[in-house]
């Protein structure tokens, strides 16, 4: 179970950190007005993923930042969280507060450092006595406690990524115009072809998960809304197929069952704010 929540965990975060802003590449489309504020009409659908995908990436790399909301579940666990992130490459924040398992644990993301604060019951079972505890993103030796190369996860998984696996490997099956929390969206029913994106997957899935999906015929269904600006306001994957594959192969983690994932997303474009916890109330990263 600590492995699935791990994978779990991971596969959110990797989420968040995915729909914010990257870089430019001049794909022209307005940008939103100050303080996320949307259009008050809708543009029109889109047929093609590709051109789908285009838009939105012009969207989200103009505007860099959101809030966000997500809520994931598997196999009985669930884990819910809210956060704010900004994308600018190496100078990347996120700050995310999550309660799983009967936990809260909270996370930062600064000057390429996680530092993440641990509960109690975690930090005297570590005999870890500082509130926080961090870990470089290139730091090998806790990406393989974890699970997840962190600094893989930042450099894979830029905005561009989530948009290209649509772009490579989707295929929209429905498109309508709606409402969502009372402003106009247009929803999109998308399925990716895990084989066409089994290359570009976010590291916060194990490899060994990976390799024994290989050559699986799967499909992982999307459900996307963007708002009047074609930004992402609202993501739901199912996984269930992928992860019943994981459990016929490997009978241990059966446990693990469905999952699906829901992000929000709002105030695109806001100020994000993060920064690093005191320096005294800062320890290195326990191992084991």
């Amino acid at each position: 179970m600590r492995k699935a929540a791990l994978v779990a965990g991971g596969a959110a975060l990797v989420l968040a950190l995915t729909a914010c802003g990257g870089k430019t590449d001049g794909n022209g489309s307005a940008a939103p007005a100050p303080g996320g504020e949307q259009k008050d009409t809708i543009s029109a659908l889109f047929s093609d993923p590709i051109q789908l995908a285009e838009a939105a990436k012009a969207g989200t790399e103009k505007s860099k930042s959101a809030k966000f909301t997500m809520e994931t579940g598997m196999g009985g666990l669930s884990i819910k969280g809210s956060g704010q992130a900004s994308y600018a490459g190496g100078d990347s924040k996120m700050s995310m507060t999550m309660d799983m398992m009967g936990m809260q644990i909270e996370m930062r993301l600064v000057d390429k450092v996680v530092y993440m604060k641990m509960p109690e019951v975690m930090r005297q079972k570590k005999g870890f006595t500082k509130e926080w505890a961090k870990v470089a993103l290139d730091d090998a030796t806790a990406s393989k406690e974890f699970g997840a190369d962190f600094n893989e996860m930042m450099e894979q998984n830029d905005p561009s990524k989530f948009l290209d696996q649509i772009k490579a490997a989707g295929t929209i099956k429905k498109s309508e115009k709606t409402t969502l929390d009372g402003q106009p969206a247009n929803h999109y029913s998308v399925d990716l072809d895990f084989a066409k994106m089994a290359n570009n997957l976010p590291s916060g899935i194990p490899a060994e998960m990976v390799d024994q999906l290989k050559g699986k015929s799967l499909i992982i269904p999307m459900e996307l809304f963007v708002n009047g600006d074609n930004l992402p306001v609202k993501v739901e994957m199912d996984m269930g197929a992928m992860m019943k594959e994981i459990a016929a192969g490997a009978p241990q983690a059966q446990q693990m069952g469905e999952m699906k994932m829901t992000m929000k997303y709002s105030d695109w474009g806001a100020p994000v704010d993060v920064q690093a916890p005191p320096a005294d109330q800062v320890g290195e990263m326990p191992k084991n």
